[in-house]
């Protein structure tokens, strides 16, 4: 008995232990797991912190003699500076996020500027290599400029390069370093700024190059009064020639100019100021002309003129179909448009309104949108840099030659009084089915035509008492034709 209950207990034991040890390997696992996930987590603070109390050191070259460099260093931290230790031991207390220090350093030496902020336990050093021939060096084309026409508009443009000699991780500011861009090599500003350049190093104060950029025309190029917008302004007069260039992706495209001048005058130029295309019209009414720019074309000249405004014509085209009234089973279906829009290049946005410009819907291509009588669209594209296109709008009306409404408003004492070939469309459906029309006049006139308006049934009936009429519409019966002179009451179908 003793040794059955030495055997239990055993077997008790073992199961014990054995439950303890797969109970510990999970335990271990799962701390294993979180630790890891716990040295990732704190990998990423730790860089995140890296990055959030980086310190920025760079200087800028106020003079220089000879070998002797004259610079101000500018040091700036997101996390407070205690101290700045200078190469001569200098001791500065600091106790804010930024300062700015004035040295002198000759050209081919390494001076050391230790640092310290609350938050390090120690100095950091940060070393300057003095050289008179230090990168970055920025440099504009210093050529005059003349003003563009692009696809965004007539622009400014000024072609910028940076010399960064071998150095890496190189940036530049237009705003002051308030953002800072990857250098990528030459690029165009389109207005008068003052550019930074800077390479990033660990741990080493570089140079910071600075640049004011200025736009100067060119003696012969158009004033910005002649596209700012404003018709009222102007550049010209007597026998002056001015130019403004044309951009490669303007070929095709089309521009508007208006010269408040009798006799329009304009010519395209090809890449030597030599004319391809003259565009001269005579009359106050063709002051404003709109023209497609031609292959080849460089430049627009400016002769003896007066030149109010230059603009691209960059609205949406809106594509219009004009449907007819049209006779159904049910009524008289009324006239409405249909459309689809082609927006400029530019337009990375396409909206178009129906609510009177409530509400924006966004467009895709091929989209048709049908719009009823009398209601009005508007159209507009916006480009990369949130800049709106020129609105495009339409309000739908009737075919030209469609029968007005109130021949079919269900009112028996209003009428349309036609004054020329007007029509009336006719569903498919209709065919054998009965329609009823009151002219209330002695003569009664109608025609019935097919899909290319060709008389295929005349009615005619004369006498007061004929002046409402119900017929058949036939096989290829397409349209409805009244004539000159007739007063249509009421169209309706009779079912």
């Amino acid at each position: 008995m003793k040794n059955k209950v030495k055997c239990i207990t055993l077997i008790t034991l073992v199961i014990a232990i054995i439950i303890l040890l797969v109970l510990s390997g999970i335990t271990i696992k799962n701390i294993t797991e979180k630790n890891g996930l716990f040295s990732k987590a704190f990998g990423e603070q730790e860089q995140n912190i890296q990055e959030e109390h980086k310190i920025d050191t760079v200087y800028v070259v106020n003079s220089i003699s000879e070998n002797n460099i004259y610079i101000t260093i500018m040091i700036e931290s997101n996390d407070e500076i205690e101290q700045v230790q200078t190469p001569d031991d200098n001791i500065i207390n600091v106790n804010k996020n930024k300062l700015a220090i004035d040295y002198n350093v000759e050209s081919g030496n390494e001076y050391t500027f230790k640092i310290k902020r609350k938050s390090d336990d120690d100095f950091k050093n940060y070393v300057l290599k003095a050289n008179v021939d230090a990168k970055p060096v920025i440099s504009q084309n210093e050529s005059s400029i003349y003003p563009i026409l692009t696809s965004y508009g007539i622009k400014l443009n000024k072609k910028v390069t940076i010399d960064y000699g071998e150095e890496t991780n190189n940036y530049y500011s237009i705003d002051n370093g308030n953002t800072w861009i990857t250098y990528e090599g030459e690029f165009v500003v389109e207005k008068e700024c003052t550019i930074l350049a800077k390479s990033i190093k660990q741990q080493e104060i570089t140079k910071l190059d600075k640049e004011a950029i200025k736009m100067n025309l060119a003696p012969d190029a158009l004033g910005l009064a002649a596209y700012d917008g404003n018709d009222n302004t102007s550049v010209g007069g007597y026998r002056n020639t001015y130019y403004i260039e044309i951009e490669p992706s303007m070929i095709g495209k089309k521009v508007q100019v208006y010269e408040h001048v009798e006799s329009f005058d304009l010519y395209i130029c090809d890449e030597n100021k030599q004319s391809i295309q003259r565009i001269s019209i005579y009359g106050w009414s063709s002051n404003r002309q709109t023209f497609t720019i031609p292959e080849n074309a460089k430049f627009l000249m400016f002769y003896n003129v007066t030149v109010n405004e230059v603009r691209l014509i960059n609205e949406p085209s809106l594509n219009i179909v004009k449907y007819y009234p049209k006779i159904t089973p049910t009524g008289i279906q009324q006239s409405f448009s249909s459309i689809t829009i082609n927006y400029f290049d530019t337009s990375e946005t396409k909206l178009y309104s129906t609510d009177d410009k409530t509400t924006w819907n966004e467009y895709h291509d091929g989209d048709t949108i049908s719009l009823d009588l009398g209601k009005t669209i508007y159209a507009k594209g916006i480009d990369r840099y949130g800049v709106e296109s020129t609105m495009s709008t339409y309000t739908a009306v009737l075919p030209s030659d469609a029968l007005g409404v109130a021949a079919y408003d269900g009112n028996d004492n209003t009428y349309f009084n036609v004054n020329d070939n007007l029509y009336i469309e006719i569903d498919p459906s209709m065919i054998g089915k009965n329609v009823q029309v009151s002219e209330k006049q002695e003569s009664f006139a109608l025609y019935i035509c097919n899909s290319s308006k060709q008389t295929i049934q005349t009615i005619t009936k004369y006498g007061w008492s004929n002046g409402t009429q119900t017929f058949k519409i036939p096989e290829n019966a397409k349209f409805l034709k009244f004539n000159y002179g007739k007063r249509v009451y009421e169209i309706r179908p009779i079912t």
